[in-house]
């Protein structure tokens, strides 16, 4: 890696390099951090920062999300087809199951923005190419948010927007309102320390 990164994502990095599961990952990292540099380290600092503010154990949901994704790629490669043949059988398997959808599948996509090169690309392209045309004031929908990951991150650039989701999965809607609490939960501690800042430098100059 190029850069002096911060804690949370050098000890991540050094667990998926020690992991047999992982560790071919680890290039796609360094591309990442030698192409984007802070701008990378700060989203993936900031998701891991979440992860940990939600009980995740984020090594342990990456590691199964990309383990059952190689699965998936190695069947199809193999047989030119998918582990399901219809969508009832995913929906069974994955989308209606909750203890999948709530501790491996929305925590392992949501920690997969900052970790695989595809998706972490995607929010690049969403960033610089969509994000900047909005404003506090827009307004529009997102179908299908999932685990709320660019509702969340559209809260962090844009001071005082409120987005709008829709999504049919009850488990979706739980995780990404965690995520999206999180982040406004982060904001009223960041107002109350304000508030206190400032009722400390009133105080000050009372005795001045």
């Amino acid at each position: 890696m190029s850069i002096t990164a911060r804690n949370k994502f050098v000890n991540f990095y050094q667990l998926l390099k020690e992991s047999p599961i992982t560790r071919n990952i680890t290039p796609q990292i360094d591309l990442l951090t030698e192409r984007y540099n802070g701008e990378y380290v700060d989203l993936t600092e900031r998701i891991l920062t979440i992860s940990e503010q939600l009980g995740w154990d984020a090594f342990e949901c990456f590691s199964q999300y990309i383990y059952d994704y190689l699965c998936e790629m190695t069947q199809y490669l193999k047989t030119g087809e998918y582990r399901h043949s219809d969508f009832d059988e995913v929906y069974k398997r994955i989308y209606g199951n909750k203890e999948v959808m709530e501790e491996l599948y929305l925590p392992g996509l949501f920690l997969a923005y900052g970790f695989t090169t595809i998706l972490y690309s995607k929010y690049h392209l969403y960033r610089n190419n969509f994000l900047t045309k909005l404003n506090k004031n827009s307004d529009g929908v997102e179908v299908g948010f999932g685990e709320g990951f660019y509702l969340w991150e559209m809260c962090n650039h844009i001071q005082g927007i409120r987005p709008k989701g829709f999504d049919i999965s009850p488990s979706a809607i739980k995780i990404a309102s965690k995520i999206l609490g999180s982040k406004f939960a982060e904001r009223e501690r960041e107002r109350e320390r304000e508030r206190e800042r400032e009722r400390v430098r009133f105080a000050d100059r009372q005795y001045i």
